[in-house]
């Protein structure tokens, strides 16, 4: 079991972690205030922990841990 921390404060809502993940462990928000489509984590339980998400992350805004 993995726990997937998001700052959504770090997300400018580029989309590579939706787009990169093989479990379709996010969803895709509408626009914020900024003008910025941020994701959510909708399947947590999900997550394999490949972590490609985190890594690939160009904010920083995503850490997976371990349970």
């Amino acid at each position: 079991m993995y726990s997937i921390a998001y700052n959504r404060q770090w997300c400018k809502g580029c989309g590579i972690c939706f787009n990169v993940c093989p479990r379709k462990v996010f969803e895709v928000e509408g626009m914020d205030k900024d003008g910025y489509q941020k994701i959510r984590v909708v399947r947590a339980e999900d997550c394999s922990g490949c972590m490609l998400c985190a890594f690939l992350c160009p904010d920083m805004a995503l850490e997976v841990d371990k349970c």
